[in-house]
């Protein structure tokens, strides 16, 4: 593996919070970079312009202004954020659910930036604070009194820490006229945030997945296989042993032994299909009847009980 797969797989393997924390870090780098070798500053290649008519022609800015920043305090903010609030996400969600509401909070704050923008001049807009608002507001009105460790601090309710990260955003934003479209961003961000929250309680873009039958478990007769007979030829096995078996029904029982295990075959050829109609279905989403189960039960017992049997059979016979 080479240098750029390894840095792959070591991304790969990265929390959703730490892997956008690290996409963030990585621009704020290359666009300073660039900066210092004359390039320009790259940043204004990322930012969210003032208007829609600049944005139908610079369409990547709606995703990359949430990903980049002006200055370090402004990234440090929001990262240290985004990490208080995304251990708090991550449990309450699954990964891509938390990268979807980053990025739903990032577009809802840039249509709310749009929106402002048309009534107050703005130079444009970069940083990821709607997003962080996003999932900040995601984690704080889902599990309000959740506590996190913070260093010097101890366990901190979240809820506190979120009022602290708006008194930031209120405080590192520009006192002027534009500040009204940077503060309608972060609401747009909240207002994501607010929804995901309350799917979070309701479930109300939940999909719902049809339940599916699996394949029963119970398998046909196999001709010519008997049961009543093998019960005789066990039981007799049991109480007088192998050895009193006359040599026809020795014979009998070893064909019996084979239709067993063509049988047990297409037994397990059926449960390794509903092994992986699992893997990909919630148990409850998983329809199987009162008598069903109770032949799943039955034919599970017998073939334990069989397998018993002949695996002794073998151990005498050997």
């Amino acid at each position: 593996m080479g240098f750029s797969g390894k840095i792959s797989s070591s991304f790969l393997r990265q929390s959703a919070v730490v892997q956008i924390v690290l996409v963030n870090a990585v621009v704020f780098v290359i666009v300073h970079i660039a900066a210092l070798f004359g390039i320009g500053y790259a940043g204004e290649w990322l930012m969210l312009p003032q208007s829609w008519t600049e944005v139908m022609s610079t369409p990547w800015t709606l995703l990359t202004y949430m990903f980049a920043h002006f200055d370090f305090l402004h990234i440090l903010g929001n990262m240290l954020c985004l990490y208080c609030f995304g251990i708090v996400a991550l449990d309450l969600m699954t990964p891509r659910r938390f990268v979807a509401t980053y990025i739903a909070g990032g577009l809802a704050g840039a249509a709310a930036y749009l929106f402002a923008a048309e009534f107050v001049p703005s130079p444009g807009l970069i940083g990821s604070s709607a997003a962080v608002m996003a999932v900040a507001a995601a984690a704080v009105l889902t599990k309000p009194d959740y506590h996190v460790r913070l260093w010097l601090f101890g366990l901190v309710k979240i809820k506190w820490i979120a009022l602290f990260y708006v008194a930031f955003a209120l405080l590192a934003t520009r006192a002027d006229a534009s500040a009204v479209c940077a503060h309608a961003a972060h609401l747009g961000g909240i207002l994501a945030g607010a929804v995901v929250a309350l799917d979070c309680r309701k479930k109300i873009f939940a999909r719902r997945r049809k339940a599916i039958v699996l394949p029963p478990l119970h398998t046909k007769p196999v001709d010519g296989f008997d049961e009543n007979r093998l019960d005789i030829l066990l039981d007799k096995v049991r109480v007088s042993g192998y050895a009193s078996l006359s040599a026809a029904e020795k014979k009998e029982l070893n064909e019996l032994m084979q239709q067993y295990k063509k049988q047990k075959e297409e037994h397990d050829k059926l449960e390794e299909e509903r092994r992986q109609k699992l893997k990909t279905h919630k148990p409850t989403e998983i329809e199987n009847n009162e008598k069903e189960k109770e032949e799943i039960a039955k034919m599970n017992d017998n073939y334990n009980r069989l397998k018993s049997v002949f695996d002794k059979l073998k151990n005498n016979q050997n």
